[in-house]
């Protein structure tokens, strides 16, 4: 509730006070009657009020627990997109590796570009945790930026060479510009998950903030507008590799086991 409907029930109890103590006493029975009715009618007006601003908060903070469990699910899709991009450019650079003293090799491996909810910024309420991932967003789309730049580049560069309009020196020389553009990219990726992992450790840390209707019982509400401390979030950083690093081994041993079945 705010400042202005406490000052309207304080001076409304003062006067109500300085009526009855002041009024003659012929009149008090009526008076206390009328002032009765309307004090009735004014908290019942002021109770609808509260519901009104205490139902506005929390479905604000539903809202903004809602999008940080979205956010948790983009940035998990996020390092998927990573890893699979960077894997690509190793891809791309064994072909380049491959076609030394041989007939130049063609790719049709192209990087992927990760996509952007911009609205999502928008159900938050954490004002640290939107400038956080508006700046995060900046650097996502530069990077995709470069990816289409360099997928269009390249696609030329097929294109002619498919067409006999450049000669396969000519192919190999631009394939290796193409190839030092993706490992410069490639770098980018690396700061892009360092970035990644820690917006989604600060994200898994505010999202265990579950929606609790108890703004009367204290400060609760500043905990969805302050960013969790340094500690925290290096902690969670920890868990996060622990885990990644788990789910790299499983990857390992399924596919060890797919080879192990198939015969030689």
């Amino acid at each position: 509730m705010n400042r202005f409907w406490i000052s309207v029930i304080g001076v409304y109890l003062l006067l109500l006070a300085a009526i009855v103590a002041f009024v003659r006493f012929d009149i008090h029975d009526a008076t206390l009657k009328a002032l009765g009715a309307f004090t009735g009618a004014f908290f019942a007006f002021l109770f609808i009020r509260v519901g009104e601003w205490l139902t506005r908060v929390y479905e604000r903070q539903r809202t903004h627990y809602s999008a940080l469990v979205k956010l948790e699910h983009i940035l998990n899709k996020y390092l998927t997109y990573i890893s699979d991009n960077v894997a690509a450019i190793d891809e791309i650079s064994k072909i380049r590796q491959r076609t030394n003293g041989n007939p130049p090799m063609l790719s049709y491996t192209r990087l992927d570009t990760l996509p952007i909810d911009e609205n999502i910024l928008l159900d938050l309420v954490n004002i640290q945790l939107i400038n956080e991932l508006a700046s995060y967003h900046v650097d996502i789309r530069k990077i995709n930026d470069d990816i289409e730049s360099i997928n269009g580049l390249y696609d030329e560069i097929r294109e002619a060479f498919v067409h006999h309009l450049i000669s396969p020196e000519v192919y190999v020389s631009n394939f290796d510009g193409y190839v030092k553009k993706l490992n410069l990219v490639k770098a980018f990726f690396f700061c892009l998950n360092e970035a990644t992992n820690r917006n989604l450790a600060i994200i898994r840390i505010l999202a265990r903030q579950r929606p609790i209707f108890n703004r009367f019982l204290g400060n609760i509400f500043s905990k969805y507008q302050t960013m969790p401390p340094s500690k925290e979030i290096d902690t969670e950083l920890i868990r996060l590799q622990e885990e990644e690093q788990e789910t790299r081994r499983k990857s390992r041993e399924r596919n060890n086991r797919i080879r192990e079945a198939v015969p030689n």
